[in-house]
């Protein structure tokens, strides 16, 4: 994902991906790593876990936070910390709707496997191209 889009992310939903972790503090923010077309349904999931986040408890709410954002096996895959039950259902709902968008355009796209690249969800036009990831792009984390 480009690198305005997760300082986007970061900016609108700072309690999901910029934060600090008592209890987790070796886990930290690894990145986003998947094509701009999932960008909607990942600012979809985002907004979606900011607002169960703010109605938890104000000493729980640091720990419910994305410890990376990317493409495994065709879909998109998030992992968080620690997710309620609620929580854990929308990222299970971005997952398989994400099997249903192209990665790269955002178009209705559909799980292919084309020779080497193994699985990957993509529509007509993207599915001859050659398509090659952005390097890693993370948040910044804050020093404080």
């Amino acid at each position: 994902m480009k690198e305005d889009l997760i300082w986007a992310l970061a900016f609108d939903y700072p309690r999901l991906y910029i934060g600090t972790r008592r209890r987790y503090e070796s886990a930290s923010f690894q990145g986003i790593t998947c094509g701009d077309g999932w960008e909607p349904i990942v600012r979809w999931l985002s907004a979606a876990l900011e607002r169960l986040i703010e109605i938890e408890p104000k000493d729980e709410q640091e720990f419910y936070r994305c410890i990376e954002v990317r493409e495994r096996y065709g879909g998109l895959e998030f992992y968080m910390n620690d997710a309620t039950d609620e929580m854990t259902k929308l990222v299970k709902i971005a997952t398989s709707e994400s099997f249903k968008v192209c990665e790269f355009c955002g178009q209705p796209g559909v799980l292919r496997q084309d020779g080497r690249r193994g699985a990957k969800t993509l529509c007509e036009g993207c599915r001859g191209k050659v398509v090659v990831l952005p390097l890693a792009m993370s948040a910044p984390v804050p020093h404080f």
